[in-house]
């Protein structure tokens, strides 16, 4: 982006309103080097700043950085943003649940007294289904099974 365009803005005002809409990486070239002019362009984030006269390598290069970098910033935001989801379930049921030591219902932050089922899948993406264990189906059920036959 150089700093003096054809219009109504010049290139600091224009690399902000490229900013703004569309996440494109800047690199400002021009041959103003003044700090109010630097200070202004800080302002649109750019990825480079080279002064006229420029060497077309030095360009080159600068642009090739730019590009890289602006390439990372994208999957380190990518990352911030799955880091905060997963943070964000890790929240979901932390902190001290009210149980009852007798039904293992419950106490939600209403005060209700709930299943713990229904609680952990309205807390969470756990879907529950039911079974039932040995030891309990034989308690529930002892006429099913038999008695070892002795030795």
């Amino acid at each position: 982006m150089d700093m003096k365009l054809a219009g109504p803005m010049d290139g600091i005002e224009a690399a902000g309103e490229m900013h703004r809409r569309r996440d494109v990486p800047i690199v400002f070239l021009t041959a103003y080097s003044d700090a109010e002019t630097i200070e202004r362009a800080k302002e649109t984030a750019p990825y480079g700043y080279l002064l006229k006269p420029f060497d077309s390598q030095e360009l080159f290069v600068t642009i090739e950085i730019a590009l890289h970098k602006h390439k990372i910033d994208r999957e380190k935001d990518n990352l911030m943003r799955e880091l905060n989801a997963a943070l964000e379930k890790v929240k979901l049921l932390s902190g001290l649940l009210p149980i009852c030591f007798s039904c293992k219902k419950i106490r939600d932050d209403a005060g209700y007294w709930r299943q713990i089922e229904r609680y952990i899948e309205d807390h969470s993406e756990a879907i529950f289904s039911h079974g039932l264990c040995p030891d309990c189906a034989q308690k529930l059920y002892p006429e099913h099974f038999s008695k070892k036959p002795a030795a």
